[in-house]
């Protein structure tokens, strides 16, 4: 076989791929995990077609094929690098970012917290190592400030930390994180009674089979995402004043996602520029999925949005809103 004609069939073939692909997503066979991890890196799936539209280029019907597929793509994503234009002057800025619970480097958290100069600071897989240098180092700048560590016993540390610099107080739908995956607060920002919500939702337990010490996936489940998002969505009122941050292990294309978007508004989607990936931050791997999310209801909008790196597997979020 001819090297042209083997590269031919590659393109061929991958370009029937992502048709049946995308067609499949869309049917209840997607809730086979397979199918599942497919469709959550669905964003990625275009990128053999540059490639692919040069070797098929003389083949009319192939080359129109593929460029209907990349011009899918593009009316899918590319508005995300042109962003609509908001108004108003930022109101409250927001950093939300998990951790990573192994990680031992608070003067990286502290230096880029220094730099970012957020007015609220939410953090998820904080342990017991970061807690004092973090409160040393933060608590003069955020007087309102705690490290919230598990309660009950034969649990690993958890988790949550918030730093502000505004006073706040228990919100009634707070309750003990490891049934309600959250921290749940209410704090006065002018004329509004802010609920500010910390999340970090700890992946679903999956189905694997060991072989010989590796460990193959046999399940993509979602349920314990798709659970606290269904909870914390009763729990709060979209009409009043609220913002939703942090870890929801939660893609854009899946279930969870969508069913958030009916009550709040994604601030990354309002004013960030690009895809906002943020999972995994390693130098080793580009980050594959968006999973950090700002969220708010009606009475704020975001102004801008970016993210950033540092001692970490997730990038963090850094979100400026204004009110309404």
């Amino acid at each position: 076989m001819r090297p042209r004609s083997c590269w031919w069939r590659i393109a061929v073939g991958w370009i029937w791929l992502l048709v049946v692909l995308e067609l499949a997503v869309h049917t209840p066979l997607q809730q086979h995990w397979p199918l599942n991890l497919l469709n959550v890196l669905q964003p990625w799936w275009a990128i053999p077609l540059l490639p692919g539209l040069l070797v098929v280029w003389h083949t009319p019907r192939w080359r129109w094929t593929t460029l209907v597929l990349l011009a899918a793509w593009g009316i899918g994503y590319s508005p995300r690098w042109f962003p609509p234009t908001t108004g108003g002057a930022p109101s409250l800025r927001i950093l939300t970012w998990n951790v990573w619970g192994r990680n031992t480097d608070a003067a990286n958290l502290i230096s880029i917290i220094e730099h970012e100069q957020p007015d609220i600071i939410a953090l998820q897989e904080v342990d017991e190592q970061l807690r004092q240098p973090l409160v040393a180092a933060l608590s003069a700048t955020y007087p309102f400030y705690e490290v919230r560590l598990p309660t009950e016993p034969g649990l690993q540390p958890s988790d949550l930390a918030l730093f502000s610099r505004y006073p706040y107080i228990s919100a009634p739908i707070d309750c003990p994180y490891w049934r309600c995956y959250r921290r749940a607060v209410t704090m006065q920002l002018g004329n509004q009674a802010l609920t500010f919500i910390n999340v970090h939702i700890e992946r679903s337990p999956q189905a694997t089979l060991s072989i010989s010490g590796l460990t193959i996936p046999l399940s993509l489940s979602t349920i314990r995402e798709d659970t606290v998002i269904a909870e914390l969505l009763r729990a709060t009122q979209p009409e009043q004043s609220v913002i939703i941050v942090g870890d929801f292990n939660t893609t854009e294309r899946q279930a969870g996602y969508t069913r958030l978007t009916t009550q709040f508004h994604d601030s990354w989607r309002e004013s960030g520029v690009g895809m906002g990936f943020t999972w995994p931050d390693r130098w080793f791997l580009p980050e594959l999925v968006r999973i950090d999310y700002v969220w708010h209801s009606a009475a704020w909008q975001s102004i801008s949005a970016h993210t950033g790196s540092g001692a970490s597997d997730h990038r963090y979020l850094m979100v400026a809103l204004s009110q309404r």
